[in-house]
């Protein structure tokens, strides 16, 4: 796959259509084999990883998730719990140390160690993520990229919300399958192309940086799931934040989703969308 990465094919021939067809059928016959027969092998995607996250194989996630998130520095993240003047500090090191000091009440104090904690933990729960993903009988994602046209098939979602109200318009957005670039109320200022699976993108407000970290089935429907992981940040201010997201779809040329899409919006006690 190039750099430029496009995802489809617009406008397809009958000759196209057909194999499409065709393919459509195989793949549906090896699946209705069941126990019998099983899927082929060439029907199978296999789970995949960035290089990025640094893991050698899936039976060393343990190994992974124990290592520092510094290696070179012997300086934890520091975090706290309690009040003034009953204040206890404590030191995050790894995904291991994270997760038992987060179940013990610890808290970032501040904003912008708070956005350090998430980009350390969106690796945490990617490994957990890959422990538990499986194998896909059927794909319309493998074959995606990052390239200057993906905000045609990227759901609006991707960019994360400042406000309830954004958020509840995305949802819509998402459910009905609006792409990014129908829905930004904001114009796109660059689309910096790192490689075919790391760009930033720049609003007036915002730069957004997407990373696509893992490829499998991360909901057992047998569909292919592109795991994303968006680091934003406003060009003005100090707001921020680190997301991981789970996109699928269901066509070769469709508009990517959101899986569950509701644990990003505002919660119900707190906001309901109109």
């Amino acid at each position: 796959m190039g750099s430029t990465g496009r995802i489809a094919r617009r406008g397809p021939s009958m000759r196209q259509r057909l194999n499409l067809l065709i393919a459509s059928v195989v793949v549906a016959l090896c699946l209705g084999r069941g126990a019998a027969g099983g899927a082929k092998e060439n029907a199978t995607y296999p789970i995949w990883w960035s290089p990025s996250l640094e893991l050698e194989s899936l039976d060393k996630i343990d190994e992974r998730l124990a290592r520092k998130f510094r290696p070179k520095s012997k300086k934890g993240l520091p975090v706290y719990k309690g009040k003034p003047p009953d204040v206890t500090e404590a030191f995050i090191y790894s995904c291991v140390s994270y997760d038992k000091l987060r179940k013990e009440g610890y808290y970032a104090r501040y904003n912008r160690p708070e956005q350090v904690l998430l980009y350390y933990y969106s690796f945490c729960a990617t490994f957990e993520m890959l422990r538990t993903a499986k194998p896909s009988r059927i794909s319309f994602v493998n074959d995606v990229t990052l390239s200057p046209d993906i905000v045609d098939y990227l759901p609006a979602m991707v960019n994360p919300g400042v406000s309830c109200d954004m958020l509840c318009r995305q949802y819509a957005a998402n459910e009905l399958r609006v792409p990014w670039s129908s829905f930004e109320v904001e114009k796109f200022e660059s689309i910096d192309v790192v490689g075919p699976y790391l760009m930033r993108v720049q609003t007036r407000s915002e730069i957004i940086s997407l990373e696509i970290l893992a490829r499998a089935d991360f909901n057992e429907d047998g569909l292919e799931d592109l795991l994303i992981r968006i680091d934003a940040g406003a060009t003005e201010g100090t707001w921020g934040t680190t997301k991981l997201y789970t996109l699928t779809r269901d066509t070769p040329d469709g508009v990517l989703w959101m899986l569950d899409a509701e644990r990003h919006i505002c919660p119900a006690e707190s906001y309901t969308c109109k």
